[in-house]
């Protein structure tokens, strides 16, 4: 669509229908016979449709934020970009359109306020992918965030339609170029999903109150960044098929040890940096694995992987080398500052434990061999 054929078009509100296909709905909730009430109450649940009424029974719809639709052969029109500012017009011009939030809904009518505009500022597309190819930038690498999974639905979705015939590498090429994001990203985004696609067919694993509204995608995309994680999902990022040899033992097993409950734990890891990085070393060591496996905490597996062993290494390094940088500036400093010579006892008392405890852990270590 070129931009000298773009041309703001007023349709009346009754003519406007919800999106079924819309990627943020998910998908157990994209049923055969939803309706436009079942969307309705989604985004009442969901999207923050109630503040949305508020500020345009206060302020008025903004002509600034058209929505993006495309013509239907009964001369309806479906919104394909807009969603949450149409319901919240519906709404307004008729709230008991809702099942969810009657209550808070009602109140909300009963304030004074603008009257809902009965016509909307759209702008007609020839077809939903030129729609998309233009929502993918704004919600992709734009303000308009996503949640990370409706993301990567989406990308997913578009690798299928555009690129079906290309490899998940040259896919995340194109893909980058048109939402001006990463390729790495974007192809992470996308052997994430097939992961997150196995997940979903095998039901979640019947892990307790887990579907795709509690799902943390992060957790697998993030879980891609590292090495053995990675490995272990049987997926190569350097592979034009990254996910060919996946292993679905494997994504099992991750997805229960993120998700299900563990001794009285909601899990037994969380998806964030540091367990994704303690994680991935228990992974790269077999007695660690074996040990982790076996009931150790993470913490108890990470000494057997020989972590600890490294921090105190780090640690005193660490130490040296503040010790260093002060004791360069010592000679240029004015006045000492208060406290500062049982601060050095303190460092000295502290040389003197660690040196005996080590000395003491040393002849014990020899001693049994």
């Amino acid at each position: 669509m070129e931009y000298q054929d773009i041309r703001i078009k007023y349709i009346k509100v009754e003519k406007l229908l919800l999106d079924k296909e819309n990627p943020r709905l998910p998908k157990s909730f994209q049923k055969a016979s939803i309706t436009e009430e079942d969307i309705i109450d989604y985004m009442l649940l969901e999207a923050s449709t109630i503040e949305l009424m508020l500020s345009i029974k206060t302020n008025g719809f903004f002509i600034g934020e058209q929505l993006l639709v495309v013509k239907n052969e009964d001369d309806t029109y479906t919104v394909v970009e807009g969603n949450r500012r149409l319901t919240a017009v519906k709404l307004l011009h008729n709230y008991k359109l809702a099942k969810a939030k009657k209550n808070t809904l009602a109140l909300l009518m009963e304030e004074e306020g603008k009257k809902p505009p009965y016509i909307l500022p759209c702008i007609e597309f020839p077809s939903r992918q030129d729609i998309l190819k233009h929502i993918g930038f704004k919600h992709i690498t734009g303000i308009k965030s996503w949640k990370l999974l409706e993301k990567a639905r989406y990308v997913s979705e578009q690798r299928r339609i555009q690129f079906q015939d290309k490899t998940i590498d040259e896919a995340a090429t194109e893909l980058a170029k048109i939402m001006g994001s990463k390729k790495s990203y974007i192809k992470r985004l996308i052997v994430g999903f097939e992961i997150y696609k196995v997940i979903e067919d095998e039901k979640f694993y019947n892990i307790p109150n887990l579907d795709d509204t509690e799902f943390y995608f992060n957790y697998i995309s993030d879980s891609l960044r590292f090495g053995n994680i990675s490995s272990n999902f049987g997926v190569d990022l350097n592979a034009e098929n990254p996910v060919e040899n996946l292993d679905y033992n494997y994504i099992k097993e991750w997805t229960i040890l993120f998700n299900a409950p563990y001794n009285g734990k909601p899990r037994r890891l969380i998806g964030d940096s540091k367990h994704l990085h303690q994680y991935n070393k228990i992974l790269g060591d077999s007695k660690a694995l074996e040990a982790f496996k076996a009931g150790v905490s993470i913490e108890q597996a990470l000494d057997i992987a020989g972590e600890t062993d490294e921090n105190f290494e780090k640690y005193i390094k660490e130490v040296l080398r503040y010790l260093d940088m002060a004791f360069n500036i010592s000679r240029k400093v004015k006045k000492t500052y208060d406290g500062f010579y049982e601060d050095a006892k303190n460092v000295n008392s502290f040389i003197k434990d660690i040196n005996r405890i080590r000395k003491d852990k040393d002849e014990e270590d020899e001693f049994r061999l």
